[in-house]
């Protein structure tokens, strides 16, 4: 016979394991003492009394202390000390024991409590990632080869990708910077479906072209030229909103068959009459980005190379890593710079969305 504790089910640990709830979105957790916490952080992979891991866990908590108070909360709001200072805390399990207690109480406790732990969460597992090791060997790796093919026009504004016949007048040409600890954490805290595993845009590049025609040269230009290998691309990544693929390959074959040669100024032309004319057949590629403009127009894929790199103790090994590639033309690029389209724009979007996330503010 089965008593009635035996018909206790902890709802939110079963969302998170069979109906694909987040642990961040949890609201709270089933901790009840200080022995149970010690059996929590043994399960999800820290042992306390290991000094090693413990200073790993104090570190962390710092810096999920400081995103929290200096990025996310607004200026009338305050951790509650015995959180966030080490010295009254004392140990880390009573975060998860205040992150258990009733959460309709208005309890700050529970609340900042789950917010840092939330945050840790999410620091506690880039931290791990094993490629953050070599963050800097990869982006090396992946960049020069772009590098090599961007040439300098002396006297004139911008560059171009490749020479001879085939080179491709650039606007200009990006290495994004390498996502920082508390961008990655944003964007990750920012939208429920990422996962560590998949930042994909650590590292990236950006061209930005003269017009539409060109936005697909360059794609063109970075396939043929072994630049990216197409098998290697995340096919769900992908976004097209500069220009429908079907419409424009079937201009490009029109213009084929014309057997004569045209000028960009007429091709752009040709361009807007058959998005116009067309436009009920338009097979645009569209990734939902809640944070981008209206109107942010970019061609971007994820592709991945092989990285070979080399640990502290010379032991060399490779392994495949994703980056990113955005082409945009130059009238939208300009737009990126002020505006709702801005990147900082965007960043704050983004915020809002970790805030309300971490502090369990309900419509995110």
């Amino acid at each position: 016979m089965f008593k009635s504790s035996d018909f206790d089910f902890h709802s939110q640990t079963f969302e998170a394991m069979l109906q694909g709830l987040s642990a961040i979105d949890i609201p709270r957790l089933n901790i009840l003492n200080i022995e149970e916490a010690h059996r929590f952080l043994s399960a999800y992979g820290y042992q306390w009394e290991n000094e090693r891991d413990r200073d790993q866990l104090w570190s962390i908590h710092r810096q999920a202390v400081i995103l929290l108070r200096e990025v996310l909360l607004e200026d009338e709001e305050k951790i509650p000390d015995v959180l966030s200072d080490p010295n009254q805390l004392q140990h880390l399990g009573y975060l998860l024991v205040y992150a258990s207690t009733d959460p309709r109480a208005n309890n700050e406790f529970q609340r900042y409590s789950c917010a840092l732990l939330r945050i840790m969460h999410v620091l506690v597992h880039l931290k791990n990632d094993l490629s953050s090791v070599f963050l800097d060997q990869i982006q090396s790796q992946i960049t020069k080869p772009f590098k090599d093919h961007i040439v300098e026009v002396p006297g004139v504004q911008g560059m171009t990708l490749g020479r001879g016949n085939d080179q491709i007048k650039l606007y200009k040409f990006e290495v994004k910077p390498v996502k920082t600890s508390t961008s990655a954490v944003i964007k990750l805290l920012a939208n429920r479906t990422y996962l560590v595993p998949y930042v994909m845009d650590r590292v990236g590049i950006r061209c930005v072209s003269k017009g539409v025609y060109d936005a697909f040269r360059v794609v063109r230009y970075l396939v043929s030229s072994n630049l990216v290998s197409f098998p290697n691309n995340l096919p769900d990544q992908a976004r097209n909103t500069v220009y429908p693929t079907n419409l424009f390959l079937e201009l490009m074959d029109e213009l084929k068959k014309a057997g004569r040669e045209f000028d960009g100024v007429i091709i752009e032309e040709a361009l807007k009459k058959k998005l116009t004319d067309s436009l009920e057949r338009a097979q645009y590629k569209e990734k939902y980005n809640a944070f981008s403009g209206a109107e942010y127009r970019s061609i971007k894929f994820i592709n991945r190379r092989r990285i070979s790199v080399t640990s502290e103790d010379g032991h060399k090994f490779s392994f495949f890593y994703p980056y990113e590639v955005q082409i945009m033309d130059h009238e939208t690029y300009l737009k990126t710079l002020s505006g709702p389209m801005a990147h900082s724009k965007y960043k704050e979007r983004q915020i809002e969305s970790a805030r309300k996330r971490v502090l369990g503010i309900a419509d995110v």
